[in-house]
Protein backbone atom coordinates (compact mmCIF):
# COMPACT_ATOMS: atom_id res chain seq x y z
CA UNK A 1 0.00 0.00 0.00
CA UNK A 2 2.63 2.43 0.44
CA UNK A 3 4.84 1.80 -2.77
CA UNK A 4 1.19 2.28 -3.72
CA UNK A 5 0.89 5.71 -2.45
CA UNK A 6 4.82 6.72 -3.13
CA UNK A 7 4.11 5.95 -7.04
CA UNK A 8 0.86 8.03 -7.41
CA UNK A 9 2.66 11.09 -5.62
CA UNK A 10 -0.34 12.21 -4.26
CA UNK A 11 0.93 14.00 -1.25
CA UNK A 12 -2.46 14.06 0.77
CA UNK A 13 -2.65 10.11 0.62
CA UNK A 14 1.00 9.77 1.67
CA UNK A 15 0.35 13.04 4.48
CA UNK A 16 -2.72 10.72 5.57
CA UNK A 17 -1.32 7.37 5.48
CA UNK A 18 1.88 8.44 7.88
CA UNK A 19 -0.83 10.06 10.02
CA UNK A 20 -2.48 6.89 10.25
CA UNK A 21 0.44 4.26 11.10
CA UNK A 22 1.59 7.20 13.75
CA UNK A 23 -1.95 6.99 14.92
CA UNK A 24 -2.24 3.32 15.41
CA UNK A 25 1.71 2.73 16.63
CA UNK A 26 0.81 4.93 19.90
CA UNK A 27 -2.74 2.72 20.58
CA UNK A 28 -0.24 -0.02 20.14
CA UNK A 29 2.56 0.90 22.26
CA UNK A 30 1.02 -0.05 25.31
CA UNK A 31 0.08 -3.62 24.27
CA UNK A 32 3.20 -6.15 23.41
CA UNK A 33 1.42 -8.23 20.60
CA UNK A 34 0.40 -4.64 19.38
CA UNK A 35 4.20 -3.78 19.36
CA UNK A 36 5.34 -7.12 17.64
CA UNK A 37 3.13 -6.71 14.81
CA UNK A 38 3.65 -2.94 14.23
CA UNK A 39 7.18 -3.94 14.46
CA UNK A 40 6.43 -6.30 11.74
CA UNK A 41 4.36 -3.84 9.68
CA UNK A 42 7.02 -0.84 9.52
CA UNK A 43 10.25 -3.68 9.01
CA UNK A 44 8.05 -5.03 6.00
CA UNK A 45 7.14 -1.65 4.82
CA UNK A 46 11.01 -0.55 5.07
CA UNK A 47 12.17 -3.50 3.37
CA UNK A 48 9.37 -3.57 0.66
CA UNK A 49 9.99 0.36 -0.44
CA UNK A 50 13.65 0.15 -0.15
CA UNK A 51 13.86 -3.49 -2.36
CA UNK A 52 11.20 -1.35 -4.62
CA UNK A 53 13.24 1.57 -5.28
CA UNK A 54 16.62 -0.53 -5.70
CA UNK A 55 14.92 -2.79 -8.33
CA UNK A 56 13.28 -0.33 -10.34
CA UNK A 57 16.85 1.93 -10.56
CA UNK A 58 18.51 -1.64 -11.56
CA UNK A 59 15.64 -2.38 -14.27
CA UNK A 60 15.99 1.38 -15.18
CA UNK A 61 20.23 0.80 -15.34
CA UNK A 62 19.76 -2.18 -17.81
CA UNK A 63 16.99 -1.37 -19.87
CA UNK A 64 18.26 2.36 -20.73
CA UNK A 65 14.27 3.04 -19.23
CA UNK A 66 13.69 7.16 -19.16
CA UNK A 67 13.88 8.27 -15.39
CA UNK A 68 10.75 10.63 -16.06
CA UNK A 69 8.86 8.49 -13.34
CA UNK A 70 11.74 8.86 -10.32
CA UNK A 71 11.81 12.70 -11.62
CA UNK A 72 8.43 12.93 -11.21
CA UNK A 73 8.14 11.56 -7.45
CA UNK A 74 11.46 14.09 -6.52
CA UNK A 75 9.86 16.89 -7.98
CA UNK A 76 6.20 16.37 -6.07
CA UNK A 77 7.30 15.31 -3.24
CA UNK A 78 10.00 17.15 -2.38
CA UNK A 79 11.33 20.15 -4.60
CA UNK A 80 7.80 21.66 -5.13
CA UNK A 81 6.92 21.49 -0.93
CA UNK A 82 10.24 22.99 -0.61
CA UNK A 83 9.02 25.59 -2.95
CA UNK A 84 5.74 26.41 -1.10
CA UNK A 85 8.19 26.49 2.37
CA UNK A 86 10.02 28.50 0.91
CA UNK A 87 7.78 30.92 -0.74
CA UNK A 88 5.93 31.38 2.89
CA UNK A 89 8.74 31.75 4.82
CA UNK A 90 9.88 34.81 2.54
CA UNK A 91 13.24 33.31 1.41
CA UNK A 92 14.31 32.86 -2.66
CA UNK A 93 12.61 29.77 -4.21
CA UNK A 94 12.36 28.54 -8.08
CA UNK A 95 8.90 29.57 -9.38
CA UNK A 96 9.08 26.00 -11.69
CA UNK A 97 8.71 24.24 -8.64
CA UNK A 98 5.61 25.82 -7.51
CA UNK A 99 3.33 23.10 -10.10
CA UNK A 100 0.15 22.22 -9.04
CA UNK A 101 0.39 23.49 -5.44
CA UNK A 102 0.01 26.90 -6.46
CA UNK A 103 -2.89 26.42 -8.54
CA UNK A 104 -4.37 24.05 -6.19
CA UNK A 105 -3.51 27.70 -3.51
CA UNK A 106 -5.55 30.03 -6.26
CA UNK A 107 -8.80 27.76 -6.37
CA UNK A 108 -8.90 27.36 -2.45
CA UNK A 109 -8.67 31.36 -2.37
CA UNK A 110 -11.37 31.60 -5.21
CA UNK A 111 -13.12 29.34 -3.09
CA UNK A 112 -13.11 31.52 0.02
CA UNK A 113 -13.78 34.94 -1.40
CA UNK A 114 -16.85 33.19 -3.33
CA UNK A 115 -18.11 31.96 -0.03
CA UNK A 116 -17.79 35.60 1.86
CA UNK A 117 -19.80 37.02 -1.52
CA UNK A 118 -22.97 34.95 -0.73
CA UNK A 119 -25.88 36.26 0.92
CA UNK A 120 -25.61 35.05 4.72
CA UNK A 121 -28.88 32.99 4.09
CA UNK A 122 -26.48 30.43 1.48
CA UNK A 123 -23.42 30.79 4.28
CA UNK A 124 -25.84 29.57 6.81
CA UNK A 125 -27.79 26.89 4.85
CA UNK A 126 -25.68 26.19 2.03
CA UNK A 127 -26.41 26.95 -2.20
CA UNK A 128 -26.91 22.76 -2.41
CA UNK A 129 -25.08 19.45 -3.90
CA UNK A 130 -22.94 20.34 -7.02
CA UNK A 131 -23.64 23.83 -6.57
CA UNK A 132 -20.06 25.27 -6.67
CA UNK A 133 -20.20 23.81 -10.49
CA UNK A 134 -23.63 24.94 -11.51
CA UNK A 135 -22.93 28.20 -10.84
CA UNK A 136 -18.91 28.09 -11.98
CA UNK A 137 -17.90 29.65 -8.80
CA UNK A 138 -14.27 28.35 -9.62
CA UNK A 139 -14.48 29.11 -13.18
CA UNK A 140 -14.84 25.33 -14.23
CA UNK A 141 -12.82 23.78 -11.42
CA UNK A 142 -13.39 22.37 -7.93
CA UNK A 143 -11.57 24.37 -5.02
CA UNK A 144 -9.63 21.32 -3.73
CA UNK A 145 -10.36 21.81 -0.79
CA UNK A 146 -12.92 19.53 1.43
CA UNK A 147 -14.02 21.77 4.02
CA UNK A 148 -14.65 25.04 1.33
CA UNK A 149 -16.91 22.58 -0.65
CA UNK A 150 -18.57 21.25 2.42
CA UNK A 151 -19.38 25.35 4.21
CA UNK A 152 -20.70 26.19 0.47
CA UNK A 153 -22.48 23.28 -0.74
CA UNK A 154 -24.21 22.69 2.50
CA UNK A 155 -23.65 25.79 4.61
CA UNK A 156 -22.69 26.21 7.95
CA UNK A 157 -25.18 24.36 9.73
CA UNK A 158 -24.61 21.56 7.55
CA UNK A 159 -21.01 21.56 8.32
CA UNK A 160 -21.42 21.48 11.95
CA UNK A 161 -24.05 18.75 11.63
CA UNK A 162 -20.97 17.09 9.26
CA UNK A 163 -18.52 17.67 11.98
CA UNK A 164 -20.74 16.33 15.06
CA UNK A 165 -21.51 13.43 13.05
CA UNK A 166 -17.41 12.73 12.23
CA UNK A 167 -16.14 13.55 15.67
CA UNK A 168 -18.38 11.80 17.66
CA UNK A 169 -17.63 8.59 16.17
CA UNK A 170 -14.71 8.84 16.41
CA UNK A 171 -13.69 10.13 20.00
CA UNK A 172 -16.56 7.13 20.39
CA UNK A 173 -14.69 4.83 19.28
CA UNK A 174 -11.35 5.87 20.74
CA UNK A 175 -13.21 6.15 24.40
CA UNK A 176 -14.11 2.51 23.67
CA UNK A 177 -10.52 1.11 22.78
CA UNK A 178 -11.83 0.09 19.60
CA UNK A 179 -8.82 0.75 16.93
CA UNK A 180 -10.21 -0.66 14.33
CA UNK A 181 -9.70 -0.64 10.36
CA UNK A 182 -12.80 0.94 9.70
CA UNK A 183 -11.36 4.09 12.30
CA UNK A 184 -8.35 3.58 10.24
CA UNK A 185 -9.76 4.22 6.76
CA UNK A 186 -11.85 6.24 8.32
CA UNK A 187 -9.34 8.94 9.50
CA UNK A 188 -7.45 8.21 6.08
CA UNK A 189 -10.54 9.17 3.85
CA UNK A 190 -10.84 12.71 6.18
CA UNK A 191 -7.20 13.63 5.75
CA UNK A 192 -6.91 12.53 1.99
CA UNK A 193 -10.06 14.36 1.31
CA UNK A 194 -9.15 17.66 2.96
CA UNK A 195 -7.33 18.35 0.19
CA UNK A 196 -9.73 16.60 -2.36
CA UNK A 197 -13.01 17.51 -3.44
CA UNK A 198 -16.06 15.60 -2.33
CA UNK A 199 -14.32 12.57 -0.76
CA UNK A 200 -15.18 13.99 2.75
CA UNK A 201 -18.88 13.81 1.78
CA UNK A 202 -18.55 10.73 -0.61
CA UNK A 203 -21.13 7.23 -0.09
CA UNK A 204 -17.54 5.32 0.58
CA UNK A 205 -16.62 7.57 3.89
CA UNK A 206 -20.22 7.46 5.27
CA UNK A 207 -20.01 3.70 4.56
CA UNK A 208 -17.19 3.20 7.09
CA UNK A 209 -19.22 5.94 9.03
CA UNK A 210 -22.46 3.71 9.53
CA UNK A 211 -19.77 0.97 10.02
CA UNK A 212 -18.18 2.25 13.06
CA UNK A 213 -21.46 3.40 14.19
CA UNK A 214 -22.58 -0.13 14.43
CA UNK A 215 -18.99 -1.53 15.89
CA UNK A 216 -19.31 0.98 18.74
CA UNK A 217 -22.95 -0.01 19.01
CA UNK A 218 -21.66 -3.94 19.27
CA UNK A 219 -19.24 -3.13 21.73
CA UNK A 220 -21.42 -1.31 24.18
CA UNK A 221 -24.26 -4.33 24.14
CA UNK A 222 -21.18 -6.40 25.12
CA UNK A 223 -20.06 -4.35 27.89
CA UNK A 224 -23.38 -4.29 28.91
CA UNK A 225 -23.79 -8.02 28.91
CA UNK A 226 -20.81 -7.98 30.81
CA UNK A 227 -22.27 -5.99 33.47
CA UNK A 228 -25.54 -7.48 33.75
CA UNK A 229 -23.76 -10.77 33.94
CA UNK A 230 -21.45 -9.62 36.78
CA UNK A 231 -24.47 -8.31 38.47
CA UNK A 232 -26.06 -11.70 38.09
CA UNK A 233 -22.51 -13.41 39.63
CA UNK A 234 -22.21 -11.01 42.75
CA UNK A 235 -26.14 -11.62 43.43
CA UNK A 236 -25.91 -15.67 43.34
CA UNK A 237 -23.04 -14.99 45.31
CA UNK A 238 -24.22 -13.23 47.81
CA UNK A 239 -27.52 -15.74 48.01
CA UNK A 240 -25.03 -18.64 48.59
CA UNK A 241 -23.45 -16.72 51.75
Amino acid sequence: MFIGVLMSTSRSALMAIIVVVLFVVMKSINYREGRKKILKIVSFSVAAATIGILLFSTISMYFNLDSKFVDEVLFRLVDEPIAILQRAMGQNYNIQNLGSMDWREEAAAQAYDAYMNLPVIEQIFGIGNNGFIARNMGHGLNPHNGILLILIEVGLVGFLIYLVIILGVIIQSIRLGSVSPSLAVLLFIIIFGIGQNNELTSVTTFLFVFTMIAENQYILAEKRKQVVGMKKVKKMKMGVV
